[in-house]
């Protein structure tokens, strides 16, 4: 639409968006929870029912993805954008090494750069991690007597870890790529109204075809 809000393109889709916003709402209250516990911030009992309330909305959350998969054509779409290829490699060294030094031409993405391709797949296996060796914990210790001990230290390590590699690194890292660089500050409106701007979004991805801004 041209007018005041400027020409615009969709970005993510209603479910798309009410998916985004129960994986965010539950990792953090994931993350939040299971830290305090951890650090021994807060009673284990509060802290113990949000975590497990928080993993079970986490669950829901990949479902909902899944029948996205299954039912929406926009999903699927985006889903085949998201494999890794070889050539995302190089454009990812190319990219960076344009950000840097401002030398060269910038690559041409894709409707998904490399690095977002890593966010996704990164996120799948966290997810996939916490979700396993949650199971795994959800009855307590007790949940792991009957399994050799470097398994109940290797699952212990990986739930608690994890939680604090997927705060660093993936939401810092998603939130810094998303919503401050590439023109994109103070906030890239997309998780909230689906569109962004069509100028910020066609720099980002020139290769991609078949885009019509509205």
């Amino acid at each position: 639409m041209a007018g005041e809000r400027g020409e615009t393109v969709e970005r993510m889709s209603l479910w798309q968006r009410l998916e985004h916003g129960l994986l965010a709402l539950c990792v953090c209250l994931l993350i939040g929870s299971g830290l305090a516990r951890y650090y021994k911030l807060a009673g284990p009992d509060g802290t113990l029912v949000l975590h497990k309330w928080a993993a079970a909305g986490l669950v829901a959350a990949a479902l909902l993805h899944a029948t996205g998969l299954l039912l929406s054509r926009s999903h699927q779409r985006d889903f085949r954008g998201l494999a890794l290829r070889r050539t995302d490699f190089g454009q990812a060294w190319r990219g960076m090494a344009y950000e840097l030094t401002g030398k060269g031409e910038a690559p041409r993405y894709g409707r998904f750069t490399p690095l977002q391709k890593l966010q996704y797949w990164g996120i799948v296996a966290g997810c996939a991690l916490m979700t396993g060796s949650g199971l795994l914990l959800w009855q307590g210790p007790g949940s792991l007597a009957y399994l050799p001990l470097w398994v109940r230290n290797l699952v212990l390590v990986l739930h608690s870890n994890q939680a604090q590699l997927i705060f660093v690194v993936l939401i810092l890292w998603h939130l810094y790529d998303v919503h401050l660089a590439n023109g994109n500050f103070p906030m890239n409106p997309a998780w909230l109204t689906g569109r962004m701007k069509a100028e910020i979004y066609r720099r980002q991805h020139r290769s991609e075809e078949g885009e019509g801004a509205a």
